[in-house]
Order: structure tokens, then sequence, then C-alpha cells
């Protein structure tokens, strides 16, 4: 795993984390940073880190980058009204990663992401589908820009370990008020048919 520092205003303090499995990727933990926000325009500085499969040679092998975000339900349409900002200053960061992907809780559902849902081509994991434990409302969600992220294969969804190990709502919600998102990526820059990574559930 890597762990970013803990952000937010006190009590409210957020730590954000990327767990994986080192025999599927790796990570370059001299990329890992927070999201600069000198204007304290989010409550919670999203969490960057580069990845990239192992497998393929390294000028083949699919990287990528990925954004830790939780948007605060308290200032919930001016953050998400900011997270287009953030993905633009991810895309630009100088390392000339075009696979960006926006992972996390959002607090709404993919129809209202204000600014954010207004950028061309932007694609959502989950479309009109619950992903709080309780099967209620949509929160998480995991955004890319399609175009760009052609390694996507198309597969993706909502993890339901409730009913997955037959817990009772209660147990389950002892482990989360959130399923987990999971989607399908080649292993090859680009995409190649018949090459996924594997379906690597997005737990925050």
């Amino acid at each position: 795993y890597v762990i970013g520092p803990r952000v937010g205003r006190a009590p409210d303090l957020q730590q954000f984390a990327f767990l994986f499995d080192r025999d599927a990727v790796e990570v370059d933990r001299h990329q890992l940073y927070v999201v600069n926000d000198p204007d304290d325009l989010l409550r919670h500085e999203p969490l960057v880190a580069w990845f990239r499969v192992r497998g393929p040679s390294a000028d083949q092998a699919f990287t990528f980058s990925l954004v830790n975000t939780r948007v605060d339900p308290d200032r919930l349409q001016p953050e998400l009204d900011k997270l287009d900002d953030v993905y633009r200053a991810v895309l630009h960061d100088g390392r000339g990663e075009d696979d960006v992907l926006l992972l996390g809780d959002f607090g709404t559902d993919d129809k209202h992401l204000g600014q954010l849902g207004a950028m061309a081509d932007l694609y959502a994991v989950l479309s009109q589908i619950p992903s709080d434990t309780e099967r209620t409302r949509q929160l998480d969600n995991l955004l890319f820009e399609r175009q760009a992220t052609r390694e996507f294969t198309g597969q993706g969804g909502c993890f339901d370990f409730l009913r997955e190990y037959n817990l009772s709502l209660q147990e389950a919600l002892e482990v989360s008020t959130h399923l987990p998102v999971w989607a399908e990526f080649s292993i090859h820059e680009g995409g190649i048919p018949g090459k996924v990574a594997g379906t690597q559930e997005r737990i925050r």
C-alpha cells in the first residue's frame, strides 16, 4: 500500500491510501502527492499515485494515475465544480500521463456531477447504480475520459460483498457503508483485446 498525509481540518481529518497487488502493478512512490489547494477549495485534498502494470515490457505496459477523492457532503456542489480542475491539474502535472482515473466518494450520482460531469467524454463506471451498502443511493464511482483511457474493457460495476458473503445488513455495515467499485483494463498501453488486468476492487 501507499498512504498519504492527513488532510482536512481538525477534527475532520482524513487519510487516503491505495491498496494494490504488488504482483500485478507497481507504484512509483516518488510520484505520490497530494493535490495542491492553496485557496482551500476542497476540504480533503485528493491523493494522487502513478502506477504501471507488471508483465509487459515497460514501454508497452498500461500506466495510469489514480486520484483518490472524497467530496465534502456539506460543500457538495462547490467541490464537484472544482474536481474538473483537479483532473486537469493531474493530467498536466508534468509526467505526460494521459490515463487519469478519479475514484472515491463523490456524494452523488453520475447525473449530478456539476462541472466535473460537464467534461467532454467523461465516463462513469457506475451509471444510476446504488453504491452504498444499503443499495439506496449512488455515492462512489470511478471516472475517466473514455477517449484517453482506451484500455478500459467496458467491464465494471459494484461488488456487493453483503450478498457475496451472505452477511446481514448489520454485519455488512460494520465493514463499510460503501460498496467497492471495480473496473477491468487491458494490461497493454492503448489496449489489446484478450489481455486484461485483474478485476481489482477499488476499495478506499
